[in-house]
């Protein structure tokens, strides 16, 4: 039995719906409302992070972060998009190379 404080809290939470779990393979599954998924910011396919504290149960958004990618970040730099980072070298610039390949007497 809820006491009067659990009852009164959970009347003050709006947002709280009730879903039922099903079974999913060996895995227990739960819905979650489209209001809900658009206040996450979570579509289907994304990757979420779950975490499990105090018997309350954490769906977040996973953030990773990129591999880094030479032509990615040489495409963003020839953009304007990003500035070169002070400790990445290229070296000495060469001219283009124009003719035939040939070498003339």
């Amino acid at each position: 039995m809820l006491g009067e404080a659990a009852v009164c809290e959970l009347k003050e939470r709006p947002t709280m719906t009730i879903q039922t779990l099903r079974r999913w393979g060996n895995s227990l599954a739960v819905r979650i409302p489209a209001d809900m998924a658009a206040r996450l910011r979570i579509t289907e396919g994304q990757t979420i992070e779950v975490d499990v504290e105090d018997r309350a149960i954490t769906v977040l958004p996973h953030t990773s972060i990129r591999a880094f990618s030479r032509t990615r970040y040489l495409q963003q730099l020839r953009a304007g998009r990003r500035e070169q980072h002070p400790l990445i070298d290229f070296g000495v610039p060469h001219e283009p190379k124009t003719g035939g390949g040939g070498s003339s007497p």
